[in-house]
């Protein structure tokens, strides 16, 4: 299979459907498993193992039946939702980045903020782990362009990404101990999505 076809791992998937269904409740999240043609999944969740055994589209009709529930605006809220709830799920399982946090929390948000988006972001899948983001910075803000992201698989231009945008928020929350602020800038390409996130966290000036 090619890379832009690539697999998930279990846990990915497990995580994802965990989720979702903390935010949706069972029957929300049956309903939108079912309106996806992902009905497998129901009540029969994959196993929690980094085997790759899930196919990379299983997560955008995931998004998909998500925005088929509950329309355009009201499914940005749930995946946005739904973005910072699985970085936090997702990085606790990583029992090295509880010491690496501890150190980024004793340095300034700026210093934190920038390391944890140039070099952390593989273990949500934002990034392989053989690529770095492209990360840039103008002013007040950091500028960061995914390329193949998985969370915009499939998408159109005109798009958001909502997921991506929780996703950010989260990482940036659970890693510095501070909230900022995260907008989507328009992609250059489908699936490349770029992400401005302001440098200092919000409520400091």
């Amino acid at each position: 299979m090619s890379e832009t076809q690539r697999w998930l791992s279990n846990s990915h998937m497990r995580a994802a459907l965990q989720v979702a269904e903390d935010l949706l409740g069972h029957n929300g999240q049956t309903a939108v498993l079912r309106l996806s043609g992902l009905e497998r999944y129901i009540d029969h969740p994959p196993l929690e193992d980094d085997e790759r055994e899930i196919p990379r589209g299983d997560l955008t009709m995931l998004f998909s039946g998500i925005a088929s529930t509950y329309g355009d605006q009201g499914a940005r809220g749930v995946l946005r939702r739904w973005g910072r709830a699985f970085a936090v799920r997702r990085l606790q399982r990583r029992y090295a980045l509880k010491f690496l946090r501890f150190a980024l929390r004793r340095v300034s948000p700026e210093r934190s903020a920038r390391f944890a988006l140039a070099s952390l972001l593989h273990h949500l899948d934002l990034v392989r782990g053989d690529r770095r983001p492209a990360l840039e910075e103008s002013g007040e803000f950091f500028f960061l362009q995914l390329d193949d992201c998985l969370y915009a698989y499939g998408q159109q231009p005109s798009q958001s990404c909502p997921a991506v945008v929780g996703l950010l928020e989260g990482l940036l929350r659970w890693m510095c101990g501070k909230d900022f602020e995260v907008t989507e800038e328009p992609p250059a390409a489908p699936g490349t999505p770029t992400f401005k996130v302001r440098k200092r966290p919000i409520g400091r000036h």
